[in-house]
């Protein structure tokens, strides 16, 4: 399973052909409330986040041949860009950081602190007093995540052999950074969780973590040879592990691979599962392998999906990354091979599922509004889905996309980026 998956990514997520005639399926024309023109120099993820009728995303430009990002604030009900942070020319563009009154933005080297309201700079957070320190102490992979304006917690993954990896906290709650006008605050993060060490093989966190009540759910990542993933539940404020659950199939490198709903944990990665929120026992586990992917359609795969799934009435709608060679790479008849896919959040199982003719890999959010689907390709348009049959009721070919966004929602209304225009329509 674990062999398929790595062929899969390598040989089809780069897999894309543009349809200008997609035989018998209807057009769809968006209903667009409104649109604007934003600064995007490379066609590649748009990650964005609705807060307070704002939306926070990250524009881009090229000069001189290097790539330069910043982040954005616009005021959806006055359809203007509200702010505009400074730009910088390295970003974890991945994720943005929303607190309650404060957006921090990850460079790798510190985190910016702006005002959520008025996009000022207030400081550059730096995890130690020389780069061998902030590089051991800086979050990795985009994991860095807020708990009540008081602590910001991350991984860790610095491959130092010193064993020192794992989660670390430090404390928000008493820094004033209101009185601050662009400085420089050097803060030493404190171990909440460590990871151990087995046969030169470090246990560490890839996915980004979550937290729910003053507990912190992460899944561990190890190497193809000698694993075995765990999902660890931790007190944030103690830092006691409340209980561990170790998966034989699980790999733990599914970027934003875990959600809570309810009192379930799960997982939506190379494989998927559900864990009971207070015990981590397994609900179910969904594992496949190579011989029954060849006869029956595959629900893992979301492999490195910074975009994350939709829930929606006790159903999960995601992507994956497969594409139209797929079938033809792995021999299994066409019908089975589907990158856009919603499944019963009780019992793991498949509702409905659909690949777009000659559809490249995809990791893009799906949006759900209406009772209806709207997700968008790489490169092969806007397609709108009936959500609980998965009929296509249209598709426009005439939006362009990366397929890597997480769109949005916003008072009943759908956001999303085609090219450099951010548009909003009404199902």
């Amino acid at each position: 399973m674990r062999k398929l998956f790595i062929l899969l990514f390598f040989s089809l997520i780069f897999v894309s052909c543009k349809n200008n005639v997609v035989s018998n399926i209807p057009e769809y024309i968006p209903d667009i409330q409104w649109s604007m023109k934003i600064n995007r120099g490379i066609l590649g993820a748009m990650i964005c986040e609705v807060s307070d009728d704002n939306l926070y995303f990250y524009e881009s430009k090229i000069i001189d041949g290097c790539s330069l990002y910043r982040l954005v604030c616009v005021d959806l009900n006055l359809r203007s860009y509200k702010w505009q942070s400074e730009f910088y020319s390295k970003l974890c563009e991945d994720k943005i950081l929303l607190t309650d009154n404060y957006v921090f933005i990850d460079t790798e080297a510190s985190l910016e602190c702006y005002d959520k309201e008025s996009g000022k700079l207030y400081c550059s957070l730096v995890f130690g007093n020389n780069p061998e320190e902030i590089n051991k102490n800086r979050p990795y992979n985009c994991t860095t995540i807020n708990y009540k304006e008081k602590y910001l917690l991350w991984s860790t993954w610095n491959d130092n052999k010193i064993n020192d990896e794992g989660i670390v906290r430090i404390n928000i709650s008493n820094i004033d950074f209101k009185s601050m006008n662009k400085e420089t605050l050097v803060v030493n993060p404190e171990l909440v969780w460590i990871g151990i060490d087995i046969d030169d093989q470090d246990e560490h966190v890839y996915t980004w973590p979550i937290i729910k009540d003053g507990v912190i759910y992460f899944q561990t990542y190890r190497s193809w040879n000698n694993y075995k993933s765990k999902f660890v539940a931790v007190d944030i404020e103690s830092g006691s592990v409340k209980w561990i659950y170790e998966s034989e199939e699980m790999l733990g490198k599914g970027c934003n691979a875990l959600f809570v709903q309810n009192d379930r944990l799960y997982s939506m990665e190379y494989e998927i599962g559900c864990y009971d929120l207070s015990t981590g026992k397994p609900i179910w586990e969904h594992h496949q392998t190579e011989d029954d992917l060849r006869k029956e359609i595959c629900l893992g795969g979301l492999i490195y999906n910074y975009a994350g799934i939709f829930f929606y009435d006790n159903c999960i709608y995601y992507t994956t990354n497969e594409g139209s060679s797929t079938a033809a790479t792995f021999g299994c008849d066409e019908s089975l091979c589907t990158n856009i896919k919603c499944i019963n959040a009780t019992t793991g199982k498949h509702i409905w599922s659909y690949m777009p003719k000659d559809c490249g890999s995809l990791s893009t959010r799906p949006i759900v509004v209406d009772n209806k689907v709207f997700v968008l390709t790489m490169f092969d348009g806007l397609w709108v889905f009936n959500r609980k049959s998965g009929k296509v009721l249209g598709c426009d070919l005439n939006v362009m996309s990366g397929g890597m966004d997480n769109n949005a929602v916003w008072n009943g209304q759908v956001i999303y980026f085609d090219n450099n225009i951010l548009t909003v329509i009404k199902p």
